[in-house]
């Protein structure tokens, strides 16, 4: 149990005896600051529930946020008597320093930009626990305010959708700090903070099966030709799948492909894999490439990806440069959208694209789904067809009511010319839905 005193000095302290620790005495001082008799015993039971639950009982809701609250000063005097672990850095310079860290390495150099920008915008020594909602909305306008300042200059801004991935990276920062309770509340949660990041459709290029073999005819070197295919077939991701991509991976027999993403595998079991079909445009050139190699299986496919973070876009787009082949935005994911779109566009069922592609139906419809030319002429076709049919009927003047351009009948609507079924069209004129026979005569079916 703890007890409370005073010093000569006027200071209180708080007394342990027999703690988890073993000591038999231990004693936590509050120092020289104006605290009253009542908070002082407040502290005290906080230690004496602390130490309860300590022995086997859990530590009530109301003492949890009494100890998530309490100053990083007292809190680290708990720790030295041992009663609680010591406290990650409340400060938002140490805290974020320290998640970085910690960070997978593919997330660094992201991490780091957003707490560098995090840690300008706020201060690096204010204490997490001080942020609330409206500094964050306040961050958002600053930033958003600024960029069209910069803009103005000629000089580069923040775009909006960075300034949300942004808030998205505060709301994982806070939350880590929510885990370490370091802070209670995340003031990034909310509606009134965008997060999402939405697909620019200016960016998204079309890389349809003419401009495909203008880019193979160009590629002389069978590496790079492997390196196309492997993103404008199979839909990988980069630098990350393409890099941990190896010759086992290869299942000839099968004709299948195990594509497996580090980065994803974090999400849950069978997230970090998928195995879409070896098609043939890409079984040829690895088939090619295979020969000339004589690879070993743990051999890396693509060698010029040195790291998981290499990007080799610039080189490859000097390379297509010299056959005058214009470099477009997104490389890879306008490659992945463009299949992503060819495979349903082939019949291919939904959910089956989807998991040979590795992302879900809502991903695909706000980030790869495309309109391409073959859809408007598939529209154009079919309009064609139905003027030069109409064209036709005016020509040979049936089924038509003068002028008017409206159909007769019923068959003429669901586009069955008249006399399609030789003599029995004369017989059966249809002037409306439910036709009669000519010798039968009016009402003779009535009651």
């Amino acid at each position: 149990m703890a007890a409370i005193s005073t010093r000569r000095n006027g200071s209180w302290v708080v007394t342990l005896r027999g703690g988890a620790s073993g000591a038999n005495r231990r004693t936590i001082s509050l120092g020289k600051r104006n605290i009253t008799k009542s908070s002082a015993r407040a502290f005290c039971d906080l230690v004496t529930a602390i130490e309860v639950s300590a022995r086997g009982g859990g530590l009530d809701a109301k003492y949890e946020m009494r100890l998530r609250g309490l100053p990083d000063d007292l809190h680290a005097k708990l720790a030295v008597v041992g009663l609680v672990n010591p406290r990650e850095p409340s400060t938002l310079g140490r805290f974020l320093v320290r998640l970085v860290r910690k960070a997978p390495t593919k997330s660094v150099r992201k991490y780091r930009d957003a707490a560098a920008i995090l840690a300008s915008y706020f201060g690096a020594r204010k204490r997490m626990a001080d942020v609330c909602k409206e500094d964050v909305l306040e961050l958002r306008r600053y930033l958003l305010r600024d960029a069209e300042q910069r803009r103005g200059s000629g000089r580069k801004g923040y775009a909006e959708p960075y300034v949300n991935r942004l808030c998205g990276y505060g709301r994982q920062f806070w939350k880590k700090a929510q885990e370490a309770a370091v802070v209670i509340d995340n003031p990034f949660l909310g509606r009134d903070i965008p997060k999402k990041v939405d697909g620019d459709p200016s960016k998204k290029a079309t890389i349809d099966e003419h401009l495909t073999g203008k880019i193979l005819e160009a590629l002389r070197d069978r590496e790079w030709r492997v390196f196309f295919c492997l993103f404008r077939y199979l839909g990988l991701r980069g630098p990350s799948e393409i890099f941990s991509l190896k010759w086992e991976d290869v299942l000839w027999s099968d004709r299948i492909v195990v594509i497996r993403d580090p980065k994803r595998e974090i999400h849950g079991a069978g997230k970090g894999e998928r195995r879409p079909p070896l098609f043939k445009e890409l079984l040829n050139e690895l088939d090619l490439l295979r020969r000339d190699r004589n690879p070993a299986p743990t051999d890396r496919i693509i060698t010029r990806c040195t790291t998981s973070t290499t990007n080799c876009w610039t080189q490859f787009f000097k390379v297509l440069a010299r056959s005058g082949v214009e470099e477009w935005k997104q490389p890879a994911k306008s490659l992945r959208s463009t299949r992503a779109t060819e495979l349903r566009a082939q019949g291919n069922p939904d959910h089956v694209v989807n998991a040979w592609l590795g992302h879900s139906e809502r991903v695909f419809r706000e980030h790869y789904g495309q309109v391409t030319k073959r859809d408007y002429d598939l529209a154009l076709g079919a309009g064609a067809l139905r003027k030069a049919h109409a064209h036709t009927l005016e020509s040979s003047g049936t089924g038509r009511d003068g002028d008017s351009g409206e159909p007769q009948n019923a068959r003429e609507f669901q586009g069955v010319p008249p006399g399609a079924h030789g003599d029995r069209g004369a017989k059966w004129a249809m002037r409306d839905s439910n036709p009669r026979h000519p010798r039968c005569k009016r009402g003779a079916l009535t009651n």
